[in-house]
Protein backbone atom coordinates (compact mmCIF):
# COMPACT_ATOMS: atom_id res chain seq x y z
CA UNK A 1 0.00 0.00 0.00
CA UNK A 2 2.98 2.06 0.48
CA UNK A 3 3.42 3.49 -2.55
CA UNK A 4 -0.01 3.83 -3.72
CA UNK A 5 -0.16 6.24 -0.47
CA UNK A 6 3.05 8.03 -1.50
CA UNK A 7 1.32 8.76 -5.14
CA UNK A 8 -1.39 9.84 -3.19
CA UNK A 9 0.94 12.22 -1.48
CA UNK A 10 2.49 13.40 -4.24
CA UNK A 11 -0.21 14.51 -6.12
CA UNK A 12 -2.11 16.34 -3.62
CA UNK A 13 -5.16 13.28 -4.00
CA UNK A 14 -6.51 10.81 -1.49
CA UNK A 15 -6.36 7.43 -1.38
CA UNK A 16 -9.50 5.48 -0.11
CA UNK A 17 -8.94 1.86 1.86
CA UNK A 18 -12.11 -0.42 1.85
CA UNK A 19 -12.19 -0.85 5.55
CA UNK A 20 -15.83 -1.48 6.48
CA UNK A 21 -18.01 -1.91 3.41
CA UNK A 22 -21.49 -2.26 2.75
CA UNK A 23 -21.49 -5.49 1.79
CA UNK A 24 -22.48 -8.37 3.50
CA UNK A 25 -20.08 -10.78 1.38
CA UNK A 26 -16.95 -8.39 2.87
CA UNK A 27 -17.44 -9.24 6.92
CA UNK A 28 -16.07 -12.44 6.82
CA UNK A 29 -12.51 -10.30 5.75
CA UNK A 30 -13.55 -7.48 8.08
CA UNK A 31 -13.95 -8.80 11.19
CA UNK A 32 -11.36 -12.04 10.82
CA UNK A 33 -9.06 -11.40 13.48
CA UNK A 34 -5.36 -11.14 13.25
CA UNK A 35 -2.36 -10.91 15.69
CA UNK A 36 -3.58 -9.61 19.08
CA UNK A 37 -7.15 -10.25 18.42
CA UNK A 38 -8.02 -7.03 16.38
CA UNK A 39 -9.97 -6.91 13.46
CA UNK A 40 -8.89 -6.25 10.13
CA UNK A 41 -10.84 -3.24 9.63
CA UNK A 42 -9.36 -2.10 13.38
CA UNK A 43 -6.12 -2.44 12.16
CA UNK A 44 -6.81 -0.68 8.66
CA UNK A 45 -7.93 2.02 10.63
CA UNK A 46 -5.12 2.47 13.22
CA UNK A 47 -3.14 2.36 10.07
CA UNK A 48 -4.79 4.72 8.36
CA UNK A 49 -4.03 6.94 11.68
CA UNK A 50 -0.63 6.06 11.47
CA UNK A 51 -0.16 7.60 7.85
CA UNK A 52 -2.24 10.25 7.89
CA UNK A 53 -0.48 11.41 10.98
CA UNK A 54 2.94 11.34 9.48
CA UNK A 55 2.17 12.55 5.85
CA UNK A 56 0.22 15.46 7.39
CA UNK A 57 0.21 15.77 11.20
CA UNK A 58 -2.33 18.22 12.46
CA UNK A 59 -4.17 17.83 9.46
CA UNK A 60 -6.59 15.56 7.50
CA UNK A 61 -4.86 13.26 5.95
CA UNK A 62 -4.50 11.86 2.23
CA UNK A 63 -5.47 8.13 3.51
CA UNK A 64 -9.50 7.77 3.57
CA UNK A 65 -11.33 5.22 4.61
CA UNK A 66 -14.71 3.41 2.66
CA UNK A 67 -16.87 2.80 5.78
CA UNK A 68 -20.51 1.24 5.42
CA UNK A 69 -23.03 3.22 7.64
CA UNK A 70 -24.75 0.31 9.18
CA UNK A 71 -24.93 -0.99 12.60
CA UNK A 72 -21.82 -3.02 12.36
CA UNK A 73 -20.43 -4.14 16.04
CA UNK A 74 -17.90 -3.06 17.37
CA UNK A 75 -18.36 0.50 16.25
CA UNK A 76 -15.45 1.83 15.07
CA UNK A 77 -13.08 5.05 16.50
CA UNK A 78 -13.08 6.84 13.18
CA UNK A 79 -12.01 10.38 14.30
CA UNK A 80 -8.35 8.71 15.35
CA UNK A 81 -7.52 7.79 11.46
CA UNK A 82 -7.30 11.94 11.18
CA UNK A 83 -9.22 10.76 7.62
CA UNK A 84 -12.02 11.55 5.05
CA UNK A 85 -14.83 8.93 4.45
CA UNK A 86 -17.08 7.34 1.96
CA UNK A 87 -20.26 6.04 3.27
CA UNK A 88 -21.82 4.00 0.36
CA UNK A 89 -24.88 1.97 1.07
CA UNK A 90 -27.42 4.61 1.67
CA UNK A 91 -30.69 4.27 0.40
CA UNK A 92 -30.85 0.78 -2.03
CA UNK A 93 -28.39 -1.42 0.27
CA UNK A 94 -30.53 -0.26 3.67
CA UNK A 95 -28.18 2.77 4.71
CA UNK A 96 -30.42 5.57 6.48
CA UNK A 97 -29.10 8.98 6.60
CA UNK A 98 -29.87 8.37 10.44
CA UNK A 99 -27.53 5.35 9.83
CA UNK A 100 -24.81 8.03 8.79
CA UNK A 101 -25.28 10.21 11.30
CA UNK A 102 -24.71 7.50 14.10
CA UNK A 103 -22.05 5.81 12.47
CA UNK A 104 -19.66 9.36 11.98
CA UNK A 105 -20.91 11.20 14.83
CA UNK A 106 -16.99 11.71 15.99
CA UNK A 107 -16.44 13.21 12.26
CA UNK A 108 -19.02 14.34 10.55
CA UNK A 109 -17.60 17.21 8.51
CA UNK A 110 -15.23 14.17 7.08
CA UNK A 111 -18.07 11.77 5.66
CA UNK A 112 -19.40 11.59 2.06
CA UNK A 113 -22.02 9.59 1.73
CA UNK A 114 -22.90 7.77 -1.50
CA UNK A 115 -26.97 6.82 -2.43
CA UNK A 116 -25.91 6.00 -6.27
CA UNK A 117 -28.40 3.14 -7.03
CA UNK A 118 -31.28 4.85 -4.49
CA UNK A 119 -30.74 7.96 -7.13
CA UNK A 120 -30.47 6.39 -10.18
CA UNK A 121 -34.11 4.16 -9.65
CA UNK A 122 -35.57 7.60 -9.65
CA UNK A 123 -34.30 8.29 -12.92
CA UNK A 124 -34.09 8.57 -16.08
CA UNK A 125 -36.63 11.40 -15.52
CA UNK A 126 -33.50 14.33 -14.70
CA UNK A 127 -36.16 16.43 -12.98
CA UNK A 128 -37.16 13.03 -10.99
CA UNK A 129 -33.23 12.86 -10.34
CA UNK A 130 -32.73 16.18 -9.60
CA UNK A 131 -35.69 15.95 -7.06
CA UNK A 132 -34.63 12.97 -5.44
CA UNK A 133 -30.89 14.28 -4.61
CA UNK A 134 -32.60 17.53 -3.23
CA UNK A 135 -34.57 15.34 -1.00
CA UNK A 136 -31.66 13.16 0.32
CA UNK A 137 -29.48 16.23 0.68
CA UNK A 138 -31.82 17.95 2.74
CA UNK A 139 -32.35 14.83 4.75
CA UNK A 140 -28.34 14.50 5.11
CA UNK A 141 -28.31 18.25 6.29
CA UNK A 142 -30.86 18.09 8.80
CA UNK A 143 -29.09 14.87 10.55
CA UNK A 144 -25.41 16.02 9.64
CA UNK A 145 -24.11 18.76 11.85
Amino acid sequence: MGAFVSRAHQAGACLLVVTRSSNPEGRAVQAARGEGGRTVEVTLLSEIGKLNAALAPGEIGPVGALVGPGRLQPSLDLAAANALFLAPGLGAQGATCADVARTFAACPGRVMPSASRSLLSAGPDPVALRDAMAALSAELQAVLP
